[in-house]
């Protein structure tokens, strides 16, 4: 009988809810397997963020060799921005190698699979998909497959008119998941057999400070009405995980893991304000009436024209979203005197470097000074209530990651103490923010993010030759892509940069299976095997509203 290895993914799952859980016995299973396997904390990428985070899970490489550093990336000699796709991955992911091996493999609900890959079994795209008019499954047939068995599916759909609904639907969410698991599990007998639930992350994201009371915008009232609501989702998914395990007879090896752990925020530093007060960053004043109009335009834009009226403007002028995103994002500055800027999610500064970037004004030989400046200063960058020193480190792109794609990395990546603080990741209105701003007022009549993502996750392991209630120390993401061609016999591809955490195993087993390392990629699976995918109008704007709606726009 064929081994299965099974992967559950909870995204923003960390230990820091898991473990007071575990010990009160609300999560039943994940405390079997702590006892009965091994355990630790992983960590994430820098930053710790969906996009990067995942795919550096499913390729076992540093963002500098599968390029994906955000949400968005910067376009070649432009100010303007586009979003990432499963095809803006730069390396091949474990499904298309353990494909190539033979293996039969499903993927359900996995973020940046959009679009899917040919697998030797199915995938089926999760966050990052724009809606099911999107072909986001493969088989392509497999959609129609799954709406004639269960009736609907709900794809990311969260309703916020209320803190409950909101709540609920998460709830219902899992149960789609759970139940479209077991029917996808009985089609085939799988090697690798993957399964994501997302609802860990948004649950943190809206509800994290009605439970947390060192949160800024805790109250006793919100705790009372909501203090539970994370940990019923962690227990709903707990349940699941148990459901499907128990679903499948054969042998099996668990994993669960998640991309990056999750906390409370206390301000936002807006870093092209601070840019600016450093004076290194200038706006056209000419232009602050002009993004303010528009800014409005655009939310009025979003908020009251029907479906109907949106798809007739981008037929009519398809350009016009990518246009006015990014005059929004680039039109106030004055590139002319601007040496350095700010965009992205968390810290990223890009130089305004001549010859790269379309008005740089920093010549070459002073980039190295200019970035170095920008250091000293950001390391002297405080809380104005606290006075505490607010950036943990400054890296320097070429210091964090190495490949062929570093050149697409910002030039400074800036990392908060703790993750704690959080960058405004976009340039709009940043002519009139101070550094530092507060949480916005929370009265939860429309849901809002106000929680982000810590460095550290979770990992879990077990199965046969896996030690029991192991704690696993200095685990990477990076780490998992060999761990499952280990645990699934097949050869790791040497320019992997993650490695078999071999200390997690019984002596007997690694003896009995060596650890095989393949020199180069198999053939016939390259990386560009398939065309690269844009996102239409109407797909990006999908994309950036369930961004925006998380708090990463």
């Amino acid at each position: 009988m064929k081994r299965t290895i099974l992967i559950f993914s909870l995204d923003g799952g960390t230990l820091d809810v898991i473990t007071p859980l575990v010990q009160a016995g609300r999560l039943p299973v994940l405390r079997r397997f702590m006892a009965e396997g091994s355990h630790g904390r992983l960590e994430s990428t820098i930053h710790p963020m969906t996009a990067p985070a995942w795919i550096s899970f499913m390729t076992g490489k540093n963002q500098g060799k599968h390029g994906i550093y955000d949400f968005t990336q910067k376009k070649a000699e432009a100010y303007a921005i586009e979003y990432v796709n499963a095809r803006c991955c730069k390396s091949q992911t474990i499904w298309k190698i353990a494909s190539h091996h033979g293996k039969r493999v499903g993927v359900f609900n996995m973020p940046l699979t959009f679009p899917p890959e040919e697998v030797n079994g199915f995938m089926i795209a999760g966050f990052g998909t724009p809606g099911k008019e999107s072909k986001f499954t493969y088989p392509e047939e497999l959609y129609g497959e799954i709406v004639d068995n269960f009736g609907t599916y709900r794809l990311l759909e969260m309703r916020q008119s209320s803190p409950e609904m909101c709540f609920e639907s998460l709830l219902e969410s899992i149960d789609q998941t759970t139940k479209i698991s077991k029917y996808l599990f009985d089609k085939q007998e799988w090697e690798l057999f993957a399964v994501t639930f997302y609802e860990t992350d948004h649950i943190q994201h809206f509800f994290w400070h009605c439970m947390d009371q060192n949160h800024p915008c805790y109250t006793p009232d919100l705790h009372k009405k909501y203090g539970d609501f994370v940990f019923k989702i962690y227990e709903k998914i707990d349940a699941a995980i148990g459901q499907i395990c128990d679903y499948v007879h054969q042998e099996k090896v668990v994993i669960i893991m998640s991309d990056h752990g999750a906390g409370p925020i206390k301000k936002y530093i807006n870093l092209n304000s601070w840019l600016r007060d450093m004076g290194l960053l200038e706006y056209k004043k000419s232009k602050i009436l002009e993004s303010k109009i528009s800014g409005a335009v655009r939310f009025g834009a979003r908020k009251f024209l029907t479906s109907k009226w949106k798809h007739w403007i981008m037929n009519v002028n398809p350009k016009i979203k990518d246009k006015f995103d990014s005059r929004l994002f680039f039109s106030t500055i004055n590139w002319k005197k601007t040496k350095a800027y700010a965009m992205g999610s968390y810290g990223n500064i890009y130089i305004n470097l001549k010859g790269r970037e379309p008005q740089g004004i920093v010549e070459t030989n002073d980039y190295k000074a200019i970035r170095e400046e920008i250091a000293e200063k950001l390391y002297l960058l405080k809380d104005p209530d606290t006075g505490e020193s607010v950036v943990e480190k400054v890296h320097m792109r070429e210091n964090l990651y190495n490949g062929h794609f570093v050149d697409n990395a910002p030039d400074i990546i800036v990392v908060y103490r703790d993750y704690s603080y959080f960058s405004m990741p976009s340039l709009r209105n940043a002519y009139k923010r101070p550094t530092f701003e507060m949480h916005a007022e929370d009265t939860l009549g429309k849901v809002n993010s106000l929680s982000y993502h810590r460095l550290h996750g979770i990992t879990l392991f077990h199965g046969e030759g896996i030690k029991r209630d192991y704690q696993i120390k200095g685990a990477k993401i990076i780490d998992l892509a060999p761990m499952i061609l280990y645990l699934a016999c097949i050869p790791i591809p040497e320019d992997m940069d993650g490695r078999v955490l071999t200390e997690i195993f019984d002596e007997e087993y690694l003896e009995q299976h060596q650890i095989t390392f393949s020199p180069q990629q198999p053939q016939g699976i390259a990386p560009h095997s398939q065309a690269d995918y844009e996102y239409s109008k109407d797909e990006a704007g999908k994309i950036e509203k369930r961004l925006s709606d998380l708090g990463y726009l």
